[in-house]
């Protein structure tokens, strides 16, 4: 469902139309429990009902951590940037030795 939503738009507010009452009973497009008539619920033309705590902006999410305890990056980036890999010295003796 939150698929939809995001296709559609990001701010429910903006495409999703707020209804204090329901006129028919239809099935959540979330959670896909019925909402019956009488109750309130976002509606969006030509995609039906969600519950108002079903859908964009009603879920909680947490955020992982950007740092965690032991990050690779802990260390100087810039440590060994003048080392060369092994495989730098052998092209450098083969260009020397064709000389």
């Amino acid at each position: 469902m939150e698929y939809y939503m995001m296709t559609v738009g990001c701010n429910m507010t903006n495409f999703w139309r707020k209804l204090e009452r329901v006129k028919y009973a239809d099935k959540c497009l979330d959670c896909k429990r019925l909402i019956k008539a009488g109750q309130s619920a976002w509606w969006l033309k030509g995609w039906g009902l969600t519950h108002p705590t079903c859908g964009l902006g009603s879920k909680r999410f947490v955020l992982s951590p950007v740092y965690t305890d032991n990050p690779t990056y802990d260390g100087n980036p810039f440590e060994n940037i003048n080392k060369h890999l092994p495989v730098f010295y052998d092209a450098k003796e083969f260009r020397e030795s064709q000389k």
